[in-house]
C-alpha cells in the first residue's frame, strides 16, 4: 500500500517537475502561467510532507498512522483538484492557437526528451500505464 501511495505522488510530483522545467517556461512565452506556478508550490509543501510521511512509514511500518495520512490526503485535495481545473481552463484549444504548430510540436519534443532522461521508467510507466483509460491503453503513449 505504501508503494502505490509512492508511486502515486512521485507520478504528481515528476509530472509538475516537467511542467516547470519544460511547458511552462515555453507558455509563459506568450501565456501567463504564474498562477499555476503559484499552485504548484502550495502543492509541493503537501507532496513533499506526504512523501517523506510515506518513506517514513515505508522504513518502520509501525509509524504508519491512517488517521493522519488521510488527513495529509483531504488538505492536499483542494489545492490539487483547483490546480487540475485552472490548468485544463487555461490550455483551451481556443488559447492555444497563440502557438504555432512547429511551436506546440517543439514544446512537444522537448516534454519528450525530458521525460525519456527524467524519472523513474521502472516505477513511473507501469503506475501511469495502469491509470490510463481502457479505450486509450491501445494507443498509449
Amino acid at each position: 500500500f505504501m508503494g502505490y501511495c509512492h508511486a502515486w505522488a512521485v507520478s504528481i510530483a515528476s509530472h509538475h517537475d516537467s511542467e516547470e522545467a519544460v511547458v511552462f517556461p515555453i507558455l509563459n512565452t506568450k501565456l501567463d502561467f504564474s498562477r499555476e506556478i503559484a499552485q504548484h508550490k502550495v502543492i509541493h509543501e503537501r507532496l513533499d510532507a506526504l512523501l517523506a510521511f510515506i518513506a517514513s512509514a515505508k522504513a518502520d511500518p509501525s509509524k504508519f498512522d491512517a488517521a493522519k495520512m488521510r488527513e495529509m490526503m483531504f488538505a492536499f485535495k483542494d489545492p490539487l483538484f483547483q490546480h487540475l481545473d485552472d490548468e485544463v481552463s487555461h490550455i483551451t484549444s481556443d488559447k492555444m492557437t497563440v502557438f504555432s504548430k512547429e511551436e506546440v510540436l517543439d514544446l512537444d519534443a522537448h516534454l519528450e526528451a525530458y521525460a525519456k532522461t527524467h524519472g523513474d521508467p521502472f516505477l513511473l510507466v507501469p503506475f501511469m500505464r495502469s491509470h490510463t483509460p481502457p479505450e486509450l491503453k491501445d494507443t498509449w503513449p
